[in-house]
């Protein structure tokens, strides 16, 4: 924890957000910290009022959809790519640097490659070292390359999978780009792991959205731990290699257009399926959101569209795997959010690079098995935090009533067979705020201590 009263005080948190910071406003000064535990420990921080807007950020989404804010009124985060001032007595937040504008570049993925393998070996600084590795493209080029860059580092793949509760292909897909690697790897069953684990074990985080998966987090850290002090994750590739193939057509002149579309059809042996529906705008698309439920009193911030990379629930994410949220001595770092990974990326011409990841099937091809290499990206077949209802039959709303109506909230749960995403957070939020006053003097005791 920092205390800074001084005039012409200056922090940074970094472009991307890999690394927490939370601050709040004290007499005559600031308070801050990577963890927001310290900065709710700090006697002159009133962790009792809560922002409305991210509660309801949290109920309806499970993230905040606003940088700035925390759950605490008085708490706020520094937005990444941000520096924090003191001006006046005041913290002021200003950005100082943005994501540069895309500069379509023919050697783009040369350049990616290189910066991958200066990214990792930048990370990899201890003699071990952990890949948090699904059986995809994102974390198992980190995995292949990592071998290469760093022959000499223990490197052992880890990999989180289900067996009975729900449908799974993650497990033969990682084992067999690990044995190909020539890694081994370690497999966490989360079998054992349900929704309100947290709630049983008397879990508590200073974060409501990091609680539901803070038993099985924690657990998978902690053994990750024991292997290295470092793990690399393939987040947030999704994002960088995502490309909106209508506007980026639509930005093009009208020859460049009909050449980008041909390559595309040659490229993927198919026309182009988006060209009459997206690039037209007929038949026209509309999206369709989930209602909210009827029992929640406050209405979220509605989601801006931002491009994918940018999205406010990245540092989120960043933040919960920080060793302040996780308990373990073990950094988790991002290989693809080094700044020089950023602008290969962002140079790429999107077709064919971006398109079904080219780039990674190519960068892979004879570094990984083929089954791997060309599998087609898969999604989680069922929601593994689905609970039945027994389970949460006697759970009242009390402490939560200011944002959810008790009546409905329990009809919700009578009619449901399984409990949703959304009615479960209610759930954890209810816990939570009810631990909020005893954990608070607990957590200034310990940070004292």
């Amino acid at each position: 924890m920092n205390v800074v009263t001084t005039e012409g005080f200056v922090a940074k948190r970094d472009r991307f957000g890999v690394r927490p910071f939370y601050y709040a406003s004290i007499d005559g000064g600031v308070v801050w910290s990577e963890s927001l535990e310290e900065v709710v420990a700090h006697p002159g921080v009133d962790a009792l009022q809560l922002d409305d807007d991210a509660v309801a950020d949290y109920l309806a989404n499970g993230v905040s959809l606003d940088a700035e804010a925390t759950v605490y009124a008085n708490i706020r985060r520094l937005p990444p790519a941000h520096e924090l001032h003191l001006r006046n007595g005041e913290p002021l937040a200003q950005r100082y640097w943005s994501l540069p504008a895309p500069a379509r570049s023919s050697d783009a993925p040369k350049k990616l490659e290189a910066a991958l393998r200066d990214s990792i070996r930048d990370c990899l600084t201890a003699p071990s070292a952990v890949v948090f590795m699904s059986g995809g493209l994102d974390s198992t080029t980190l995995a292949a390359l990592a071998r290469e860059v760093a022959p000499e580092v223990e490197l052992l793949a880890a990999t989180s999978v289900y067996r009975s509760r729900i449908p799974d292909v993650e497990e033969a897909y990682a084992v067999e780009a690990a044995r190909s690697i020539g890694i081994p790897i370690r497999l966490f069953p989360l079998d054992g792991f349900h929704a309100l684990q947290a709630l049983e074990e008397r879990v508590w985080t200073a974060d409501p959205g990091a609680l539901i998966s803070a038993p099985a987090s924690r657990h998978i850290h902690a053994e990750a731990a024991k292997h290295a002090p470092v793990a690399m994750q393939g987040h947030p590739a999704d994002a960088l290699l995502h490309v909106a193939l209508t506007p980026y057509l639509r930005g093009l002149g009208f020859f460049e257009r009909i050449a980008a579309l041909v390559r595309f059809t040659l490229f993927q042996r198919r026309p182009p399926y988006f060209f009459v529906r997206d690039l037209i705008g007929w038949p026209p698309r509309h999206r369709v959101r989930s209602p909210l439920p009827d029992w929640l009193r406050v209405q979220p911030r509605s989601q801006q569209e931002t491009p994918p990379l940018a999205s406010a629930a990245w540092a989120n994410y960043y933040e919960w795997a920080h060793p302040s949220f996780t308990k373990a001595a073990i950094d988790v770092v991002y290989p693809w959010l080094d700044e020089r990974v950023v602008e290969a990326a962002l140079a790429m011409p999107p077709i064919p690079w971006l398109v079904d990841k080219e780039v990674l099937r190519r960068l892979l091809r004879g570094r990984i098995s083929e089954t791997v290499r060309t599998r087609k990206k898969t999604y989680m077949q069922a929601d593994p935090w689905s609970i039945s209802l027994p389970v949460a039959r006697s759970l009242e709303i009390e402490a939560a009533s200011r944002w959810i109506d008790p009546a409905r909230f329990s009809r919700a749960v009578r009619l449901a067979p399984v409990l949703s995403n959304t009615t479960l957070r209610a759930v954890a939020l209810e816990y939570w705020l009810r631990e909020l006053p005893s954990r608070i003097p607990s957590v200034r005791g310990s940070n004292r201590a």
